[in-house]
């Protein structure tokens, strides 16, 4: 790893990306010898709790080298205006300035219950200013209750994202950790895991 972070830096001005591939225990004829009692030990000890296939190492290695991986489409998906900066803000900076696009998507935009809250033309003038500062592509806005989203329905606030999902193209989503104390980044994390399974749901999105 370090010595693909030390490539990168090195070659990536002449447009030469390093990667690593560390895909872990694999199911293959050497690893079909093995008892189900010695798998299910080693599968414990991964993050998935279970082995990767062939298929899936090569699918992401063909991916890696592709054109496709020179520029993605980047979703930050976020409770609050400002959430997006202070949250990722330097990632976002650094995606767009490697020529990737990045659009955000904030539930609660208008954020009414925050305290010291500028007056609405303030709130959207920072928020232009912050997303041309960081090269963002397009802004969706949604209405819920801000400190509330624990009283919007699930299915709403899935929906939503998922219309950004397809509005935006994108290939990646970043939201917040879903372990954040915060009410609000908590559902819309657990919305967004919801959201990006749509290509299970709909064939056309991929």
């Amino acid at each position: 790893e370090a010595f693909s972070k030390d490539t990168a830096r090195e070659w990536g001005g002449m447009g030469i990306r390093s990667n690593v591939v560390v895909p872990g225990f694999m199911e293959t004829a050497m690893s079909s010898t093995l008892t189900d009692d010695q798998k299910d030990r080693i599968y414990k000890r991964t993050s998935m709790k279970a082995a990767t296939s062939v298929r899936s190492v090569a699918e992401t290695v063909s991916f890696l080298v592709s054109e496709k991986a020179c520029s993605m489409n980047y979703l930050v998906v976020v409770a609050h205006p400002d959430d997006e900066v202070l949250g990722a803000g330097a990632t976002i900076k650094k995606l767009t300035r490697d020529g990737h696009s990045v659009d955000i998507c904030i539930m609660c935009s208008e954020a009414k219950a925050r305290a010291f809250r500028p007056d609405d033309n303030e709130l959207n003038d920072d928020l232009d200013a912050s997303s041309k500062m960081l090269g963002i592509r397009n802004k969706y806005a949604g209405n819920f209750p801000n400190i509330e989203m624990n009283n919007a329905t699930h299915l709403s606030l899935v929906q939503f994202i998922e219309k950004a999902i397809i509005a935006s193209n994108c290939d990646v989503v970043i939201t917040h950790h879903p372990s954040d104390t915060n009410n609000d980044h908590m559902h819309t994390s657990m919305a967004c895991q919801a959201a990006i399974r749509l290509f299970q749901r709909r064939a056309e999105v991929k």
